[in-house]
């Protein structure tokens, strides 16, 4: 049945028949129709009724935000959650300005009762997070003052974070040591920002004064430590923790090959694995750029094993790094043969990643792209392509200079040799010279 149908004969429309309608909505001009009779019949007055239609415009991908907008202004008696469902829709469609206008709106207005709530600040602060706008935040800061909700942990979390990504962290020092109530998000954030921030005295202090220690800050710190290259104070902080998952593992892989530490690398990883912890992607990713760096092909080859036996040698970023580890291990054989078995579930790091090998091993003259097979576009190359053929140019550029160089000793040589012939002929002829008997 139809929208039209199903309105028509209704004099007047039930909460329950509006949300079955509203499911039953593929278009505008259909949502138009239910929106129309809605307003007709006087239900959309009603402050439930008009949130149902409110959050199924937000939520409704085809619908659009600018069109729960005009739901908002035809609507009376509107509440706090109408007004929430439109701000968080404008920060969800990136528009965290369109939020902020709507909230200062709302604030103004005197015909409206209703003023910002706990849930109204923090899908302010958050938008102004997801576009760096401290400015704005600044504002909704002392709104949050304003308005009482200085004491509110969520309020309080989500201000620490909007600072934290706007990398000013005096500020999020400041809301945090200022906050009454704080829980493991509040520690988790502001650790989180000194971390991005790159301060480990800072977040050292934060990590040491942490109430409880979660994998997530222990994790991050590893990470930060091994970025300073405090490798034996990551150690000691992993050997510390009494829970660890895969994340923790990888996180200390990923600290010895970021201070080349090749072999603590390996070792580590084989601890890893033989401990039954699931190995992912991006420690596979790590410890193939070790045994490429170390010069180790058998480990590489070990784990190209293993990523085949756990389903996942077929990524094609695995894909890259093993073409990668055996063109650098001089095993540009295997490395050829992986390409040519891996087509065309190829990308550009793929293709230059063959190429730059070819370069590496001397073969400047290699053909990589397997018979009845096409390459990528010439404007698809990426920069070290055409870094990989300077170099192929710049290699011949040699070779030619040096035959060039040869040549000409060599025809020096024979002009010596032909001037040596003549003056002894010459000695000769003179009796100057007696010859050999």
């Amino acid at each position: 049945m139809s929208i039209a149908r199903a309105i028509k004969p209704v004099a007047t429309l039930s909460l329950s028949a509006l949300e079955s309608l509203l499911t039953r909505c593929p278009t505008v001009s259909q949502l138009n129709q239910v929106l129309s009779h809605a307003t007709t019949t006087g239900l959309l007055n009603n402050p439930f009724a008009a949130s149902k239609v409110l959050t199924f415009a937000a939520n409704t991908s085809w619908v659009g935000v600018d069109y729960s907008l005009r739901v908002l202004n035809q609507a009376k008696n509107r509440n706090g959650f109408m007004w929430n469902v439109v701000m968080r829709a404008f920060v969800g469609m990136d528009r965290p300005k369109d939020a902020i206008l709507l909230y200062k709106r709302m604030c103004l207005d005197e015909n409206e009762d209703v003023r910002p709530d706990k849930f109204t600040y923090p899908i302010l602060i958050h938008g102004c997070g997801l576009q760096r706008l401290e400015f704005e935040g600044r504002e909704i800061h002392c709104g949050t003052l304003k308005w009482g909700f200085r004491s509110d942990v969520y309020v309080g979390n989500t201000m620490i974070n909007m600072y934290s990504v706007c990398g000013n962290m005096v500020d999020a020092t400041k809301v945090f040591d200022e906050c009454p109530n704080r829980d493991s998000v509040s520690w988790n954030t502001l650790l989180s920002g000194y971390i991005q921030a790159e301060n480990i005295e800072a977040a050292k202090l934060v990590f040491d004064g942490m109430p409880i220690r979660n994998l997530i800050a222990s994790n991050s710190m590893i990470v930060l430590l091994g970025k300073k290259g405090l490798v034996v104070e990551a150690r000691e902080l992993f050997d510390r923790m009494g829970e660890k998952c895969m994340v923790s593992w990888s996180a200390l892989v990923a600290c010895y090959e970021n201070n080349a530490m090749y072999e603590e690398a390996l070792v580590t990883f084989k601890e890893m694995h033989s401990s039954g912890v699931m190995i992912d992607e991006v420690v596979m990713l790590t410890i193939l750029s070790c045994s490429a760096d170390f010069g180790v092909v058998h480990s590489g080859m070990l784990i190209h094993g293993l990523a085949t036996k756990i389903g996942i040698a077929s990524f094609v970023n695995l894909q890259n790094a093993l073409i990668h580890m055996y063109s650098k291990c001089d095993g540009i054989k295997d490395a050829e043969s992986l390409f040519n078995a891996s087509y065309p579930d190829l990308d550009m790091i793929s293709w230059n990643s063959m190429i730059s090998g070819h370069m590496r091993n001397g073969n400047y003259l290699k053909k990589s792209v397997p018979s009845n097979r096409s390459q990528p576009r010439g404007d698809e190359l990426y920069e070290n392509s055409f870094v990989s053929s300077a170099c192929f140019v710049k290699q011949l550029e040699k070779q030619r200079r040096a035959d060039q160089e040869l040549k000409k000793r060599v025809l020096k040589l024979e002009f010596c040799l032909q001037e040596a012939r003549t003056q002894i002929t010459r000695k000769l002829q003179r009796g100057r010279i007696q010859p050999v008997v």
